[in-house]
Parts: structure tokens; sequence; C-alpha cells
């Protein structure tokens, strides 16, 4: 019998009737990357029907649906890699799907492989195995094959977490905020899932008010992924995956002048250590439109004009930090105008904080120093 009062499972109810109809919004929606888009809808959508299987079963109700049991098998082990390809296909926009990625769900079809021996049973083979299933009322005893199925996922997790990660580290700047508030979002959920599953396996049940409280985490975590990826405006970053230079009346030659022209520049008057420097002053310093400066850029140097500009900066910090002086010194020496933007940059460039690479050249001397002494 239900722990709690049964009018909390209507949440789940509500919660997949919204989840059913984001997902076809979702799927309709016009996007310059439709796949992403379809991936995200069949997250939402396997996450709602997982939501309704839940009201279903906590409800007495699958009995009257008795072939709907075990369809909901192995879901926690779709949302990973759903979530994961998304980002990818955001990232990396794709014509078609590719088989390679087939891959990521093997471990789902491998439980449903698992579940098929009940999945064939006849209806009134499958109210049996439902009614067994009222009576132990969502307290499961040890099996090995649910630890190991639970060990699997946590492993998926945190795997398909550092994935994202990386991958939202990657991306222009752009599209990094955004695919960051992503990679939190599934933080979230992994951390619900996990609890949850480990929960399950140690006897704890379903059913239980903590059971109930922690499905309405992964939920909320979910759907606010969903909603953020519904509202975001992809054309944003799309815009930087087009030919965005199809009409440029600029020939390779001209292109080529042209980066030895900026090279020139840079490396002698060495503008970026004023933090005011801008596009439109570099295109003023090379006599040619602003377009013009940051197609060279964006071509040839295959980077936004402010990720080129940090880069030059972060080469100078890294010059300036083998010195003696104090770390924010040296970040408005090399042109940061503030510590913040400082560090993100550096660490972004190098992997490390700027204090971290100043204690990294020390003991790279004392090595160097120390066979000297002998």
């Amino acid at each position: 019998m239900p722990t709690v009062p049964s009018f909390i499972t209507y949440l789940y109810l509500a919660g997949a009737v919204q989840g059913f109809f984001l997902a076809l919004l979702i799927g309709l929606k016009k996007s310059e990357n439709q796949l992403a888009n379809r991936l995200l809808a069949i997250l939402v959508f396997v996450f709602s029907y997982n939501t309704l299987y839940y009201y279903l079963t906590y409800n007495h109700l699958l009995d009257q649906f008795p072939h709907l049991l075990k369809t909901s098998s192995g879901a926690f082990l779709l949302f990973g890699p759903l979530i994961y390809l998304y980002v990818y296909y955001f990232s990396n926009p794709q014509p078609a799907f590719q088989r390679r990625h087939l891959v990521h769900f093997i471990p789902w079809a491998l439980l449903i492989l698992y579940a098929l021996p009940v999945l064939l049973r006849s209806a009134e083979g499958k109210r049996v195995f439902i009614r067994h299933e009222e009576q132990i009322n969502g307290v499961y005893p040890f099996d090995p094959v649910m630890l190991g199925t639970d060990v699997l996922m946590t492993a998926l997790l945190i795997y398909y977490g550092l994935a994202i990660y990386r991958l939202s580290q990657q991306a222009p700047s752009e599209a990094a905020g955004y695919l960051r508030r992503i990679w939190v979002f599934y933080l979230l959920f992994a951390i619900g899932a996990w609890v949850y599953r480990v929960g399950v396996s140690l006897g704890l049940g379903y059913f239980t008010l903590a059971g109930h409280g922690v499905r309405l985490f992964i939920a909320v975590a979910i759907y606010a992924l969903a909603y953020t990826a519904f509202n975001h405006p992809d054309t944003l970053y799309r815009k930087s995956r087009k030919p965005k230079y199809q009409k440029s009346p600029l020939t390779s030659n001209d292109l080529d002048l042209l980066v030895n022209r900026l090279t020139g520049y840079i490396q002698q008057e060495k503008p970026y250590l004023s933090p005011e420097f801008n596009l439109d002053q570099l295109a003023s310093a090379l006599n040619v439109p602003p377009q013009y400066a940051s197609q060279v850029i964006n071509n040839r140097m295959g980077q936004t004009f402010s990720d080129y500009v940090n880069g030059l900066r972060v080469e100078e910090a890294k010059r300036l930090l083998a010195g003696d002086d104090k770390v924010l010194a040296v970040a408005f020496d090399s042109g940061f105008n503030n510590k913040v933007s400082f560090n993100n940059a550096f660490k972004k460039a190098t992997g490390l904080t700027p204090s971290e690479y100043r204690q990294q050249l020390k003991k790279m001397s004392e090595k160097e120093v120390k066979p000297d002494q002998n």
C-alpha cells in the first residue's frame, strides 16, 4: 500500500502530461538544427513516459494496462546518452544522426533483452507479475542484476557528465554559457538519479516520502533543462557555424596579405595590452572595415576577435608570471581590466590558474638548479 498520500502522485500525472506537450513543442519547433531538437524531444518524451509509468504503478493501474509492464525498463540508462548527444549535435550540427553514436544505447538495449521474458508474457501472465510487484510495494530484495545495473548507471552518469562538461569547455564563447547551464542541470539530474537508484537497491523502496522527494527533484532538473533548451535562441550559435563571408569581396590572396599586416601590427605595437583595445581600433589601424578585420581573424586564425586578443594577453601574462610581480599587477599589465576575466581566460587557455602556473614555473626552475648545485 502507498506510504504517503496518493494525491502526491497526481503531481507526476500532471508532470507527464505537460512533458508530453513540451516534447511535442520541441519536436515541432523550427530550428537550424532539427537533429539536436529531436534528440531533446525524445529525452523529454522518455522521461515523461517514465513518470507516467511511475504514476500507473503507484496507483495500481498497471493491472488495467498489463502490456505496459516493464516498457519503462532502463529509462535511466537513456537520459545520460540523450543529453550528451543533444549537446554534441548542438555543438557539431550534422544533417543526420551518425550510426556510430548508437553504441551509447547498448546498455539500455541489454537491459531490455534481460526484461524480454517478462515483456513477452501473456496479459494474464503479466498481471500475475504485477500483483507480485504490488505486494512488495516497491521494496525489492537484494538482486545482483539490479546492483550491477546501478553500478553501470553510476559509471555512465560520471562518464556523460565529464563528456558534456568537456563539450561546454570547447564551445565558442557565445555558446559556452548556455552549455554550462545544461551541464549544471545534468549534474543535478545525475545526483538525484544516483540517490534514487541506490536508495531502491538498499531496500528503501520506490514509494516512500524520500523516494517521492528525489523523483520530484529529478523531474525539476530534467524539465528545467528542457525549458532552458527550448527557449534558447539557437540561431545565436548557428550563425557562427554558417559560412559567414560568402559575399565578402576579399580573395584568399587578400586575406594572406591582411594576415601579414595584422601580425606585423600586433608584434610591433602590442595594442592588446590596452584593456580598451577593440575590433574598431584594430580595423582603423589596418585601414580596413571592421568586418574585414573580423574575417581575417575568423578565417585565418580560427578564432573570434575576443578569443584572439585574450590569447595574446595570456601569452604576455605567462611571460610576466616568470617575474615577481603580483598576480593582479600581471593581469593589468597584460591587458585585462579585472582579475576575474584574467583568471577565466588564463585557465581556459592553460588549464591552470595564474597562481598555479607560477608555482609550476618555480618547481621547474628548482629542478633545473639542483643538478647544477651537485
